[in-house]
């Protein structure tokens, strides 16, 4: 069976995707991965026909006016709702991208956020199979991305609505511009809200990359749910550092890794002295990764080494803890690595992942971004370095983890959900 992968958004959107369609072409699939041309290579050597969209950057989106003013408002509806409006070039692309794609497919894999990739498949009869980095299944052990928002629980009943308003709130704020495109690329008439939200209860079943040792599997899920572990290449290696980093790294005790991963920020300047100030205080030597949030300064070398890009698989095996955004991708290679975290969220799910660190004992309560200051930097770095129990907790965390094969785990449930 030919079956397409579509994905889109940051890297750790797409590196999921790559890993199990590697484990699709093993399993003897011909597999399609459609996605930004920017992550093609992601793909180079494992077996995968990519298909890519010629699409703005993700750096190069973040970094919008409109994405701009949606971060500095705390990404109200309205501004979310202009920032949707500005990437409607970027959907319109992804729209006849995948339809293009899609040709001949007997089955997409897509998120479940991607309505284009629903839309499409639900025009040309393709069963779809969502596959979630946070879960988006509704149950009434934990609430939503978004929920998380206002906290870990809000209670059974709570929980479970908080996934229904996820989705009725996300179709109000793009439905519009998604009905506009549907008929423009698809010829199909508008969807009313109920019709649109029904295109996900079209899926044949979901598959949760995410590792039952972080988070436990509901017992309100219904079996066509299938959580697998982390959906990544196990057969990556820690690889070798730079020198200029692996010099700083062994010129001293292990140093804290900092990354906020592709979140943006409006102030790089005065977030980076932040970060670096509060590990000075803690007494802590770090690396700085600038990544899209612009992270740099003018700073002691003895204290702080910057870096661009870096691949975690490289470093995490030489650090302490790491300070980071709580993106799934971020925290699933932290946790593979039995390393403790310090989280500041900022949107998105990182909420949902930031509430998952105390609650597995891997490092103190998160510190949201836009409430960070020195002093309470400062006291979780202190922590998390001083408290054994969270490095233990971490390596114990890690190692099942690594005993997980989930993109094999992936590829058999896909099988069983299409036959």
């Amino acid at each position: 069976m030919i079956l397409l992968l579509a994905a889109f958004g940051s890297r750790g959107d797409i590196d999921p995707f790559v890993a199990l369609g590697r484990a699709l072409v093993s399993a003897g699939h011909e597999v399609r991965l459609v996605t930004q041309r920017e992550f093609c290579d992601l793909g180079r050597g494992s077996g995968l026909d990519m298909r890519p969209i010629d699409m703005d950057s993700s750096r190069h989106l973040l970094g919008l006016p409109a994405a701009r003013t949606a971060l500095r408002r705390d990404y109200d509806p309205v501004a979310i709702a202009r920032l949707m409006s500005a990437l409607t070039p970027q959907f319109e692309r992804i729209y006849r991208g995948t339809l293009a794609a899609a040709r001949g497919v007997g089955a997409m894999l897509c998120h479940p956020m991607a309505f284009p990739a629903l839309d499409v498949a639900n025009h040309l009869g393709i069963p779809v199979v969502e596959v979630h980095h946070v879960p988006a299944v509704r149950t009434r052990a934990f609430p939503s991305a978004t929920g998380h928002r206002i906290g870990p629980t809000l209670g059974p009943l709570g929980n479970r609505l908080s996934y229904a308003a996820d989705d009725w709130g996300a179709w109000k704020l793009t439905g519009r511009i998604m009905n506009r495109l549907g008929r423009e690329v698809l010829g199909r008439p508008p969807l009313s809200t109920r019709q649109a939200l029904n295109l996900r209860r079209q899926r044949v079943g979901v598959i949760v990359g995410v590792s039952p040792k972080v988070l436990p599997r509901p017992d309100d899920w219904p079996a066509e749910v299938i959580m697998t572990g982390y959906l990544r290449d196990s057969a990556q290696t820690d690889g070798m550092l730079d020198h200029a980093t692996s010099r700083f790294v062994a010129a001293g005790a292990p140093p804290i890794l900092v990354t906020l991963g592709s979140t943006p920020t409006l102030d790089p300047n005065r977030v980076s002295q932040l970060l670096v100030a509060a590990a000075r205080r803690a007494g802590l030597r770090i690396v700085l990764q600038r990544g899209v949030a612009g992270l740099a300064h003018s700073f002691d070398p003895r204290w702080v080494h910057l870096v661009e890009d870096l691949d975690y698989h490289q470093i995490l095996g030489r650090v302490a803890a790491v300070v980071h955004h709580g993106g799934a991708g971020t925290l699933a290679q932290v946790l593979a690595h039995g390393k403790p975290s310090v989280v500041l969220p900022s949107f998105a799910d990182q909420f949902f992942w930031a509430h998952r660190v105390p609650a597995l004992g891997v490092g103190p309560r998160p510190l949201p971004l836009r409430r960070l200051t020195e002093s309470a930097l400062a006291q979780r770095l202190a922590e998390v370095t001083a408290n054994p129990e969270y490095g233990s907790r971490a390596t114990i965390i890690g190692a099942g983890i690594d005993a997980e094969d989930g993109p094999g785990a992936a590829a058999v449930a896909v099988n069983d959900l299409l036959t």
